[in-house]
């Protein structure tokens, strides 16, 4: 008797632990698949971005009323100039400018919809030429792309940087991305760091969701000091 039951209890467990391992699998198959058409929903959006068009509404601060209010407000940008030692502090003065704009709609397996966004800083050098102002030198701009969920974090998709030097002599880009706290005191989780050789850079990264999604873009102009841009979003309640 005691031996029939242990084989029937021993059945039992075979049969739960082949069933749980089936759920498992068909969870995370299923978790992969979603994951998959999230990824090619998100490229086929970006694809179809025209960033020369992006720059250029960055740099005169286009407003995309597609984009709800709460998450424009939530958009949070900055650049700066540090000059080297014995370089003034006005060697190179930046006018900020930027946009957020949505970028279009993610389908969820759910049926769930979720938003995707960027947001662009551009950082233009202004100088003053007979009496006018105007936007003559260095350029850079700092974009994140990312997927905006209601209720829950938000995802980064992408981060890229933009430099047109002008007539200067540049080295030392830099590109960092990840999480941060609201403040941008701390860096939360990351950042990763790349360093492009090039003018223009694009990392796509899914590894990164939370309250900030941030991108900080740096690029030293030799023997005068370093042009640095940052964009934020901010998780928000739509």
């Amino acid at each position: 008797m005691k031996k029939t039951m242990k084989k029937i209890i021993t059945a039992i467990i075979f049969v739960t632990t082949i069933i749980f391992g089936a759920s498992s699998a068909y969870a995370n198959l299923s978790a992969v698949n979603e994951a998959r058409s999230i990824q090619l929903q998100a490229d086929s959006l970006v694809a179809a971005v025209d960033e020369n068009s992006l720059m250029l509404d960055a740099m005169e601060n286009v407003i995309d009323y597609s984009v709800p209010l709460s998450v424009r407000e939530s958009i949070v940008v900055s650049a700066d100039f540090s000059p080297m030692v014995g370089v003034a502090q006005d060697a190179i003065e930046l006018e900020v400018n930027s946009t957020v704009q949505k970028v279009g709609e993610i389908v969820r397996k759910n049926g769930d919809i979720a938003n995707m966004y960027v947001a662009v800083v551009a950082a233009s050098e202004v100088k003053v030429d007979d009496q006018y102002k105007g936007q003559h030198g260095i350029k850079a701009w700092a974009y994140v792309y990312w997927i905006d969920n209601l209720g829950t974090k938000n995802e980064l998709y992408a981060a890229a940087a933009d430099w047109d030097p002008k007539d200067k002599v540049v080295n030392n880009r830099q590109v960092r991305y990840g999480t941060t706290d609201v403040a941008w005191l701390l860096w939360l989780d990351g950042p990763t760091i790349k360093y492009p050789t090039e003018n223009y850079a694009y990392y796509e990264d899914s590894s990164y969701s939370g309250l900030t999604l941030r991108c900080q873009t740096k690029i030293d102009v030799v023997n005068v000091g370093t042009v640095t841009c940052n964009v934020g979003s901010r998780v928000v309640t739509r």
